[in-house]
C-alpha cells in the first residue's frame, strides 16, 4: 500500500474549498483525522478558513485555541483568513480585536502585513466607513511600516465612487502613479462604473480612452460596464 502525505491531503482539501465543495472538505478532513494523521499549520489553517466561509468566527476561534493547544503555531495566514472573515460578516468590532492581539495569540512571532491591512481597510470601505479606512491606511500602516498596494488603493477608490466622491477617488489614482504603483485594469472599472453611474459619460469614456492609450487589459467587466452605461 501507500501512504498519502499531509502535505497532498491539505492540498486536496485547499481545492475542496475554493471549489465551495464544503461537505466534501469535512468529509475529507474526517477521514483524515480517523487515520490518524497530524495536522500542521496548513491544515489548522483550512478548517479555519472553512469557518470563516460560512460565516462562523467563533467556531474558526476554537480551532485556533485548538491549534495552539496542540503545540502548533499560527501564522499571518491564520490570522488573515479570521480578520478577513470578520471583515466580510460585517464584524468590524472582532476584526479589529484580533488585530490587536496578533502579536500577543502568536507569542510575538507574527505581525500584520499587507494582506491583513487590506481586508480591513475593505471592511470598513463596505461599511461606509471611509474615515476608519484611510486611518489604517495613512496611520495605523504607517506606523506598522507595512507599505500600501494595489488592492489598498483599489478598496478606497472604489468606495470613494460609491460614495460620489469622485475628485478623492482620481486624486488616489495619482497618488498611486506618484508612488510607482500601477491603475490597473480593477481599479479603472471602478472609476468609469462609477462615474457612468453619476451620469458622466463624457468622463468615463475619457478615462475608457486613456485605458486603450495605456494598452491595458480592456476584460469582460470593463466592457459590460460600458454597454451598461451607454444605454
Amino acid at each position: 500500500g501507500f501512504c498519502v502525505s499531509v502535505h497532498a491531503l491539505n492540498n486536496l482539501m485547499g481545492c475542496l474549498l475554493n471549489l465551495n465543495e464544503i461537505v466534501w472538505f469535512w468529509k475529507v478532513y474526517k477521514e483524515m483525522d480517523s487515520l490518524g494523521y497530524v495536522e500542521n499549520v496548513n491544515t489548522f489553517n483550512l478548517v479555519i478558513y472553512s469557518f470563516c466561509k460560512e460565516n462562523k468566527l467563533l467556531e474558526a476561534l476554537s480551532v485556533f485555541y485548538r491549534m495552539l493547544k496542540c503545540g502548533v503555531w499560527p501564522n499571518v495566514v491564520s490570522f488573515n483568513m479570521m480578520i478577513d472573515g470578520a471583515c466580510k460578516s460585517g464584524d468590524m468590532g472582532f476584526a479589529l480585536r484580533l488585530l490587536a492581539k496578533m502579536g500577543v495569540m502568536s507569542g510575538s512571532f507574527v505581525s500584520p502585513n499587507a494582506v491583513t491591512y487590506n481586508s480591513v481597510i475593505n471592511g470598513f470601505c463596505k461599511a461606509g466607513r471611509l474615515d476608519l479606512a484611510e486611518r489604517i491606511r495613512g496611520v495605523v500602516m504607517v506606523k506598522s511600516g507595512v507599505e500600501c498596494n494595489e488592492r489598498s488603493y483599489g478598496a478606497l477608490v472604489d468606495a470613494y465612487g460609491r460614495a460620489g466622491s469622485r475628485d478623492e477617488a482620481l486624486r488616489l489614482c495619482d497618488e498611486m502613479t506618484s508612488k510607482g504603483l500601477v491603475v490597473n485594469t480593477v481599479i479603472c472599472n471602478s472609476v468609469v462604473y462609477w462615474m457612468f453611474m453619476e451620469g458622466d459619460i463624457e468622463g468615463a469614456m475619457l478615462v475608457l480612452s486613456d485605458m486603450i492609450d495605456r494598452e491595458m487589459d480592456v476584460d469582460r467587466f470593463t466592457q459590460a460596464i460600458v454597454v451598461r452605461g451607454l444605454c
